[in-house]
Parts: C-alpha cells; structure tokens; sequence
C-alpha cells in the first residue's frame, strides 16, 4: 500500500455549560444532552448533568469540562430531567450547536483556553406526557403556557435555509403547532413572567336563574386594586397563578368530562426581575455557618421564596428534631416594600407561624433575618404534595384516593385548621399544593398530611376580609363577591380537596375564567354520574355540607371532624 502521511492530532477544547431555567419543579434538574459521549449521545440519563445551589439560581452549572474537538460540530441541548435522568421536558427549538474552529478564525474565541457557554432555557411548555399535563385554553389575560406538539428526541437536521448556530444561542426557539388538549388528568403550566390584569374577572354578574346568590357587578370588580396597590384592607390585592406577589384569581379551573386537576402555583415575583448578583460573605451569613444546602435544586417555590433541603454543619450547636430540613430562602432584593411586611411583620407569615405547633401543620424551626435574605428553616415532608399524590393514586384506581385515604387526609387538614382558627388565623390558601405528606413511599391512608405555606395567612381580629385571593378551583364564593369573609372560607377550600381527592377532578369546569368564577359563586358542581356512583354517601355529605354557598351554614372545622366518615379517624394531638 502506497505511504500516507499520519492524520494530525485533533486538537480538543474543553467546554463548560451554564444556562438560566427557573422552570424545574421539586426533583428535577437540567441535564445537557447531545451527539458526542460526554454528553450521552442523545441518552438523557448519560447527559451532563448541572447543578445549582441557592445564590445561583436559576443559574444551572456543569461542575466539570468536557472535552470536544475544535474541527467537529457538537449538537446538544438541555433537558429537564428527573432524579433518575429521565427526561421530562426537551427544549422547544432546533438543536444548539458548537464547532470551535470556526469561531476562532472569526477572533470569537482565543486559541487557547476553555469555552464557558452561558444560554438560557425556557422550559416553561409542558411535556408531551400526558399522565402530569394537560392543556385548557382560556378566554382570559391569565398568562397560560399551551402544549407545543413536537418531537421528544432531538432534530438531527437544521431547519431550510437557515444558518446552522455556531456560537452560542444564535436560533430562537422554534415553534411548533399548538396542540391544546383537555384529554386526561394533569395540570397546565402557568408563565410566571406575565402580571394578570384585572379584565379577566369579566363581568361576574349572574343570570336571574341564579338569584339565590347576590348579584357581583362590573362596579364591584373594577374597584378592585391593581396587583401592585394591595387588597382594599391593606392586604396583598388580588393572588392567585401570576408572576408576582399580587396576582390573580384568575388561573385555570379543571372540571368534568375531559378536564384534569390544574397544578395551582402559589404566587411570586422572584422572576420578574434580573437575578440578584449582589454577592454576600457566607462568614457573615448565619444560615450558611449553621446549615448547608444539599440536593442539586429547589424542591420547589412557596409564596415568597425557593424551597431547598438542608442539614446542620458538624460545628453547630445540636438541634431539636429533625436533622434533615427545608429551607425557604427569600432575596430581599426581589420584594416590594409591602411584601417585607407580609413577611416580617407583626402579623407576617413568620410571626403567624411560628405560633403554630401541631402534628399536621408543618413546622417552623427557626428563621434567619439577614442583610440580603431571610431564610426560614421548615420541618422537611419527603412524600411530596396532595396534587402529586392524587396524579398517583388516579393511575390505579382511575379517579382518584380511596374512600379510607380520603377520610385520613381529610381529618387531618381539619385537625389542622381546628387548630389554625383556634387561634383567630385565617389561612386562606388552602389548596392541594399546600398540603404535604410527611412520609414517602407510606400509602396514603397510613401517612400524614400537614398544612404549609402561612404567606396570606391573617389573624381575623372580628372584622373578616374583603380582599380577594385564591385560585379558581378552591376559591369560596363569598371571596368571588368581594363580601366580607373569614374561617368559613377555608372550610370551602377543604371541600373541593375532598372532592379532588375523590374524583382527581375539580368541582368546576368553564372554557372561561369568568364562567369558572360564576360556577364558584352559585356553588354549581355535582355529585352525579358515573365517576361519583361508587363514592358512599359519607363522603359526599361531607363535600356538600363544606361547600355549602352560604358561609354562616357551613360547619367549623371540629364539627366537621364529628361527622360519620370522620369520626373514627385517629386524631394527632397537639404538644
């Protein structure tokens, strides 16, 4: 064979990923995924997987370099991942791209050195996954994500007659066909960077076939405060599904027929603004010289702040309980005048909570004021939440828990709010999400619930409240009215959990918000028809008498627990 000259050495360029991502959700991470082995040659549990910790986020960050080769063209993109590498959201757009040679020939990149990729990801679409999302489309100016149909896997070509990306971030994201769907249980993503207006309360006023509630006029709906003004009685104005801390009710309602359970986020404004660089000393942090975040990101978002798991330092002095915890760490930079208030007033979220000392509300240890944040340090549930846990349970027994796993859950949220009113607070933000399970892996009728998340919670010092806050599918009538309301209003947000628990769908279904919040007031759901027809009549006795639209007939939260399907429940004690 004639002689052939050796092939060079390819020349390697060792490459470093970052890229924003508010979007993941409690056990999920950003995996990088692409068509060379460090990056799992489009295998997602191979991928590169980056991390974040709680000064960085959304920041996610490869914790080492891959090497690539400056002539080949490496094709990636990131994915969501979950705990064991699965992928549960790709990137809506055409692949990314990196080929080294080029851009050192342009004077892009230096000869020498690392590649330090900074991008950012919008992971805010719901997957193709039908079993966690679906999509409802709504007539209102509440921000809703639709389904994007697309591929699951990565596109191996580049769309006609564009250029392929050769540096970082050079495609928009492509857009595919919109695909709503209401086919099967799930929940619908809402974009956290958009401020509900108030229109899309819409007129609530009611037909005269549904005279026996008050009439709500136009009147009453434009007098409401704007999302930066606060409620009417210096309260947090109206909160719901938007992207800051004063939202709206507007959100989504699930329903019947095709509709699902709608994941109802606690509202926050910590992405309406540049993320905080401000840098702090950790030695003058007393949070970070006692505790140590662990985990690869936040278990999830509360009303004011990121959720993240941790444990106390070999150094610190002993705890009592516990030692694995969460803690909810709030930027002070990215809340308003008033939220400060909400949080560390005298009637704060903090100060409320703290009082609270019972086996089914989930406790706070201790919190920590600091120059930059304000870290509270919460008892740690690892079974997740209620609207997870029903997802769960509607695979196997195709509507939702069983009666016995009901009656537990049940009791224990009005253990809870037994107690909550006992001491003149008013929750006000009952809702799946805010009830956790303290155990995984432990079936449901043997677990135990604990109510979270005090941020709009308020003691009622014997006027009530009038400013409205809530979500769709929990919300009572008399805060769609705008009346003055109270403890009876939290009962209501119990009943549609028991009616979610049951069915694993919620009690009101409209295309619309407005037609949802119209169901809301005249307290139009039903008991009928064949998912109901293998649900006794204890149950539904206790859905009915909570849920009743009169507030003054509704039983307390003890007189509820005395009811035959409640009674024989085990009750926890409070210290």
């Amino acid at each position: 064979a004639p002689w052939q000259p050796p092939r060079p050495l390819a020349m390697l360029r060792e490459v470093r990923f970052a890229v924003t991502c508010a979007d993941t959700r409690v056990g999920q991470s950003i995996r990088v995924v692409g068509s060379v082995p460090a990056l799992g040659a489009w295998d997602p549990p191979k991928g590169l997987q980056l991390t974040t910790t709680a000064q960085d986020f959304p920041l996610w960050k490869s914790a080492g370099l891959i090497s690539v080769e400056e002539d080949s063209i490496m094709e990636y993109k990131y994915v969501i991942c979950d705990n064991d590498g699965r992928a549960i959201r790709w990137e809506e757009r055409a692949n990314r791209s990196l080929h080294v040679a080029p851009l050192v020939l342009k004077g892009v990149l230096d000869k020498c050195g690392a590649v330090a990729l900074t991008e950012g990801f919008n992971g805010n679409t719901p997957p193709e996954d039908p079993g966690r999302f679906s999509t409802v489309e709504r007539e209102s100016s509440s921000s809703m994500m639709m389904r994007i149909r697309s591929h699951n896997y990565p596109e191996r070509e580049h769309p006609p007659g564009g250029d392929r990306a050769d540096g970082v971030d050079m495609f928009e994201p492509t857009m595919r066909e919109r695909c709503p769907s209401m086919s099967m249980l799930g929940a619908a993503m809402m974009d956290r960077t958009a401020t509900p207006s108030m229109s899309h309360f819409g007129n609530l006023g009611l037909s005269p076939d549904e005279s026996q509630a008050p009439e709500v006029t136009n009147a009453d709906v434009e007098g409401l405060p704007s999302p930066s003004q606060g409620g009417a009685d210096g309260g947090r104005g109206i909160s719901g599904l938007g992207g800051s801390c004063g939202g709206s009710l507007g959100g989504l309602g699930g329903g019947h027929g095709e509709s699902g359970l709608v994941r109802e986020e606690s509202c926050s404004n910590l992405f309406l603004h540049e993320p905080d660089v401000q840098k702090v000393d950790s030695e003058s942090c007393e949070f970070e010289q006692r505790y140590s975040l662990v985990g690869q990101g936040p278990l999830g978002e509360g009303t004011f702040g990121l959720v993240w798991r941790c444990t106390p330092k070999a150094l610190a002095a002993p705890l009592r309980g516990p030692a694995e915890r969460a803690a909810k760490i709030v930027r002070k930079a990215r809340l308003q005048p008033r939220d400060m208030r909400y949080l560390l007033g005298d009637d704060g979220e903090i100060a409320t909570h703290l009082t609270m000392k019972h086996p089914n509300i989930v406790e706070l240890f201790e919190y920590f004021d600091e120059p930059q944040s304000v870290t509270l340090v919460l008892e740690f549930c690892r079974g997740g939440d209620l609207f997870d846990a029903i997802i769960q349970a509607s695979k196997t027994t195709g509507r939702g828990f069983l009666e016995n796993a009901a009656a537990v859950a049940t009791s224990h949220v009005l253990s809870a709010l037994a107690y909550v009113h006992g001491q003149s607070v008013v929750h006000r933000d009952v809702k799946c999400e805010n009830v956790l399970l303290a155990q995984m892996g432990v079936p449901a009728d043997c677990n135990t619930f604990k109510l979270c998340d005090f941020g709009f919670a308020a003691h009622d010092r014997g006027e009530g409240f009038s400013d409205r806050l809530g979500s769709p599918d929990t919300v009572a009538p008399e805060v769609v009215a705008g009346t003055r309301y109270s403890f009876p209003a939290d009962l209501w947000s119990t009943g549609t959990l028991v009616y979610m628990m049951l069915s694993a769908t919620p009690p009101f279904y409209a295309p619309t918000d407005h037609d949802v919040l119209r169901k809301v007031r005249t307290g139009n759901y039903s008991l009928c028809g064949t998912l109901w027809d293998s649900v006794s009549a204890p149950p539904k006795h206790v859905i009915t008498s909570l849920m009743t639209v009169d507030a003054k007939l509704r039983p307390t939260a003890g007189e509820a627990l005395s009811k035959a399907w409640l009674k024989d429940v085990p009750q926890l004690q409070p210290p």
